[in-house]
């Protein structure tokens, strides 16, 4: 998955993710690679969903993210399965 979108909700514990899908499935309990700027992270999908981004954005999905902050996920461009 590519990551375009990186926020917090209000409400929403864990940080959430969102973009094109390039290729993959992905699961709730994934454990999933974030990469990106000069590092790589390791994080649980907490949540998926598909949100209506528009019509510019069709093919988004969104997930959600534990073990990260907002902070933390400002350089990632892509979400991938853990190894």
């Amino acid at each position: 998955m590519e990551v375009v979108e990186r926020v917090v909700l209000p409400g929403v514990p864990d940080v959430v993710l969102a973009g094109p899908v390039r290729s993959g499935t992905c699961r709730v309990g994934d454990r999933l690679r974030l990469s990106g700027g000069e590092r790589c992270l390791e994080v649980t999908c907490t949540g998926i969903d598909l949100l209506n981004w528009g019509a510019a954005r069709s093919g988004w999905l969104s997930i959600r993210v534990s073990d990260a902050e907002l902070a933390d996920v400002a350089a990632v461009t892509t979400a991938s399965a853990a190894s």
